[in-house]
């Protein structure tokens, strides 16, 4: 629970004769938002530490041990209580006689087949419960708080059994829940929750009004992320072209083998390629129909440069531009009115995304894969382009995808004829390469595209859309890139004849990926994140991670 939840302040009465815990506890920080509970837990003999310097705020509480803070808070003598009454619970336990207390006073009953289950977490309906009748067993009068919630956010989610314990703490403003109102019944309460609502409880009882934190307003990113299952969360980080979604050699059009793919695959992204475009209202149609077929609008992506990189304008007869590479010596003026336009075309027909700008330095002469697309051969050419380039993409609100980190242009080999590799250094990179990606990260790109090329003198078994050392200590950290990074497509014999799709698909979100742009074989790809995940190879935290940071670019931009 967030620090506003619980941060209150004690009252005189209560805190006379106190001695601070933070020096008794290490890992009890003097303006964490617990620490008054903390103190006053341990110095009213509710709580102990875990061991003399450790509170263990962070750790789970069990039915026994919450029995247990009950029961010393009403003062049992424990003598008086030596029954054995569940079967799991022996009778030399420290616990045991509190369970036998809370049992002969109504505030437990144990589980239907007549065990407790002390060792078991104790969870927030079980909690209130045993609040509520502890309330009950004392009778004390508890009042409502005027100004208490009238209903969790996830009211719906909690048990028939624990409605009246929740309909108290929430009506006493007892406990709040998370920061959005959200009760989260079947979730476990810490160490540090269960201090915080005992000292709240006796606030109470001194006749005190509890303190209720205005709620905050749950984003759609964080509605939809809680609602989605990992395999949809896994999806989200895909992406596809239409004809790898469909199975279809070319597509020019969406209709219901396309919506039937789309329930199958609920792809984050659809990438479409000029073979896709007949004209401007089929390409609008085609994309808008994709889309609509989609719980979760999609990215609609495309690579659109100028000159010989123009997928859409090449296609539909609208303005045309020099390559990038001829606008090195040209004001960066030129370069952004000619992305703004670009970008108007891209937003008439659907797109959101642009997979560009190129920010590579074209710095080796033999280099076919980056060529013209660059703009230019060195750092001082090629910087201000790009970043002309990310603000003329984002003038008509198109997400931009810088590309392709740490850079192709200096290798002498094409990625799509087989092996890439590159012979920079990380210094090499630091004085030319890195300073224009680091002024079109400043410059607002939204996406980040990683090559499917071997530095070897940085790490020399994966690629860089694999690597862990490229994305991020160089990306991220060194950086400082907080957007999405994506891969490079996938199906480029530099990486798809080296590894597995399973393989590629693990390591590059390990490295930090957050899309796979276009994997050799999606049902391959999705089914090893799950499985890393089941084998706890990859948090889904991690996971998370990625599909927060991509919903909630969708969301800023309109996409949702």
């Amino acid at each position: 629970m967030k620090k506003k939840i619980f941060a209150v302040i004690l009252s005189l009465a209560t805190v006379t004769g106190m001695i601070s815990a933070f020096a008794e506890f290490e890992d009890v920080a003097p303006d964490s938002w617990y620490s008054e509970a903390v103190s006053f837990m341990v110095q009213s003999g509710y709580m102990n530490g875990v061991s003399e310097t450790e509170f263990a705020p962070d750790a789970s509480m069990t039915r026994g041990m919450f029995v247990t803070v009950l029961g010393r808070m009403d003062g049992t003598v424990v003598s008086e209580y030596n029954k054995k009454i569940f079967p799991d619970v022996e009778i030399d336990k420290w616990y045991a006689p509190y369970v036998s207390w809370a049992v002969e006073n109504g505030i437990v009953s144990g589980f239907d087949d007549l065990t407790f289950h002390p060792e078991e977490e104790i969870n927030r309906a079980q909690l209130s419960v045993m609040l509520k009748r502890y309330i009950d067993y004392r009778g004390y009068e508890i009042a409502d708080n005027p100004a208490a919630y009238d209903s969790y956010i996830d009211e719906a989610s909690i048990p028939q059994w624990s409605k009246d314990g929740a309909d108290l703490v929430r009506r006493s403003g007892l406990i709040t829940g998370d920061s959005y109102g959200a009760f989260m019944p079947m979730s476990s309460a810490n160490r540090a929750q269960i201090a915080a609502t005992i000292m709240r409880l006796r606030m109470l009882l001194n006749g005190e009004i509890l303190d209720i934190p205005e709620r905050k307003v749950r984003s759609k990113t964080e509605t939809l992320l809680d609602e989605m299952s990992l395999k949809d969360k896994i999806y989200q980080m895909i992406a596809v072209t239409p004809e790898q979604l469909t199975g279809v050699n070319t597509a020019t059009m969406a209709g219901s083998v396309t919506e039937d793919a789309i329930k199958r695959y609920p792809v984050g992204m659809v990438v479409y390629t000029g073979k896709n475009i007949l004209s401007a209202e089929q390409i609008k149609t085609m994309v808008a129909n994709t889309s609509s077929y989609f719980e979760i609008n999609p990215f609609a992506a495309i690579s659109e440069e100028p000159g010989q990189g123009a997928q859409l304008a090449s296609r539909i007869g609208t303005d045309t531009f020099k390559d990038a590479y001829d606008y090195r010596m040209s004001d960066p003026s030129e370069i952004k009115s000619a992305y703004s336009n670009l970008s108007i075309q891209l937003k008439n027909c659907g797109f959101n995304v642009n997979l560009a700008p190129t920010a590579d330095l074209w710095s080796n002469p033999a280099n076919t894969y980056i060529s013209k697309r660059a703009f230019g051969n060195t750092y001082s050419e090629c910087s201000p382009h790009v970043v002309a380039a990310i603000e003329g993409i984002k003038e008509n609100s198109v997400l931009s995808a810088m590309k392709y980190f740490p850079g192709y242009g200096s290798s002498a080999q094409n990625p799509l004829d087989g092996d890439c590799r590159g012979n920079l250094t990380v210094e090499d990179l630091k004085n030319y390469d890195f300073n224009t990606y680091k002024d079109g990260i400043d410059a607002g790109a939204d996406i980040v595209i990683c090559a499917n090329i071997l530095m070897y003198n940085i790490d020399d078994k994966y690629p860089a859309s694999m690597s862990e050392k490229i994305i991020g200590d160089l990306l991220k950290n060194e950086l400082s890139f907080k957007g999405i990074v994506m891969t490079d497509d996938l199906r480029i014999k530099s990486i798809a004849q080296k590894f597995k799709t399973s393989e590629i698909a693990v390591t590059a979100i390990e490295a930090g990926c957050d899309i796979l742009m276009c994997p050799p074989d999606l049902d391959e790809a999705v089914s090893a994140v799950v499985q890393a995940v089941k084998d706890e190879k990859i948090s889904e935290a991690r996971i998370n991670e990625s599909v927060y940071k991509i919903l909630e670019t969708k969301e800023k931009a309109g996409i949702l």
